[in-house]
């Protein structure tokens, strides 16, 4: 989960660029400072990005303004990437990749934060994002400032749902991680600079972002597909049928030899159908078994006196 600091304070720390007039900086992006294993991309076959928007006149402190600023956002990613990335609007959530909603307040342990965005990863890129943009009912008061750090929110959680995975240390960039708003800045010239836009063009096109990118997909789907098998094998090791345990375990342990639970679980139910082979007297099957049992978790299984002839 990725999120901006916002800090409504009158002290000038930076001024960001006109997203029609990005700025040149003495390092063209940000790539290194990000979280290399989980930066995403969104695979080309699924463009336009579907977008659900939640309408937010029912939510405490929501604007018109704010809609606008959403608008605005994803026009200008798509622009700086001259089409690569492209959005649609879609009218149910069920449809969308990416469903954007309003709320007042995060929860108390973020509640600082201008943005909250979730990614669910896919076997190519993200399955589906949520974000959460913050309304700040309670700074209605400081009308300028608030509209500045909206629409700054904005643009910033679009990033991250873009696969810009963690934050510039650069005050410049939109992804920076706080942004502290002055009296100078506002909502006007909010846009993205020059490093936001390079940064997205190199996750999007660097050929060695992309093959870490393919391993570490690679990674994450083995890890989903051993949590799916263990969960079928759970199923069936509970009911007792262990035969169709050992299938799900087995196929597993194929794929992670050394997960410490896979390995328990193989062990444990080549345990239990030894056990059964020996009520059936068939006492060579049952050595096989309980000694695969054994091979595999030695460590965890321990074995009644007198169990194996």
């Amino acid at each position: 989960m990725k999120a901006l600091f916002v800090v409504l304070v009158t002290s000038v720390c930076c001024l960001p660029v006109s997203a029609q007039n990005y700025s040149s900086q003495t390092v063209d992006d940000y790539v290194g400072e990000l979280n290399e294993k989980n930066i995403e991309r969104w695979p080309d076959q699924r463009m336009p990005i579907k977008v659900f928007i939640k309408p937010g006149e029912n939510v405490i402190g929501f604007q018109p303004q704010y809609a606008s600023f959403l608008n605005e956002a994803l026009q200008a990613w798509s622009q700086a990437m001259s089409g690569q990335v492209s959005f649609v609007i879609v009218n149910a959530p069920a449809a969308a990749d990416i469903t954007v909603s309003w709320i007042s307040h995060l929860p108390e342990d973020s509640k600082e934060l201008g943005g909250l965005t979730t990614i669910y990863p896919g076997s190519e890129g993200p399955s589906k994002v949520d974000i959460k943009l913050v309304t700040f009912p309670e700074r209605r008061s400081q009308q300028q400032k608030l509209l500045t750090a909206v629409k700054f929110s904005t643009f910033h959680e679009i990033g991250h749902a873009l696969g810009i995975a963690g934050h510039s240390s650069n005050h410049q960039d939109v992804m920076t991680g706080t942004v502290h708003l002055n009296n100078t800045m506002t909502f006007m010239n909010i846009g993205l600079s020059n490093r936001d836009v390079r940064t997205l063009q190199r996750i999007s096109n660097d050929p060695v972002l992309a093959q870490r990118r393919n391993e570490n997909h690679a990674v994450a789907n083995q890890k989903r597909e051993i949590s799916r098998l263990g969960n079928e094998g759970n199923k069936c090791f509970n009911s007792k049928d262990y035969k169709g345990a050992k299938d799900c375990y087995e196929k597993a342990f194929a794929i992670g030899r050394t997960h410490p639970s896979v390995r328990q679980n193989l062990a444990m139910t080549y345990y239990e159908l030894g056990k059964q082979k020996i009520d059936e007297s068939d006492w060579n099957e049952a050595d096989r078994l309980i000694t695969l049992a054994i091979e595999i978790d030695r460590q965890h299984l321990t074995f009644p006196i007198g169990l194996r002839r």
